[in-house]
């Protein structure tokens, strides 16, 4: 069972102003707060290329280092593009339930 959260804050990065989210590797496409003030790291895929299995690790990597140094819960979530499209989730923690198995 996916736990119900209720978003705050999202905003579209890199214009993203009330939280500031460097990366070198890039920008995630959102960074969504919940009530529950985690911070979350969304990136919607597409493709699934030969690299994404490296960007998964360093955002995730990058979430532990984030909530190393803020003390602030950090969660990374792909959200698969077509299942998105297909389903059209208006919930976080339906996003949440698209995140894909391992």
């Amino acid at each position: 069972m996916y736990a119900a959260y209720r978003v705050l804050c999202i905003c579209k990065t890199p214009r993203c102003t009330r939280h500031r989210v460097v990366c070198t590797a890039g920008y995630p496409d959102f960074v969504a707060v919940d009530d529950k003030g985690t911070q979350w790291l969304l990136e919607s895929k597409g493709a699934e290329t030969g690299e994404v299995a490296h960007k998964d690790a360093a955002a995730m990597h990058w979430c532990e280092n984030a909530a190393a140094l803020t003390k602030t819960k950090w969660k990374y979530l792909k959200v698969p593009q077509k299942v998105f499209e297909t389903l059209q989730p208006t919930r976080l923690e339906h996003l949440e339930a698209l995140r894909p198995t391992t």
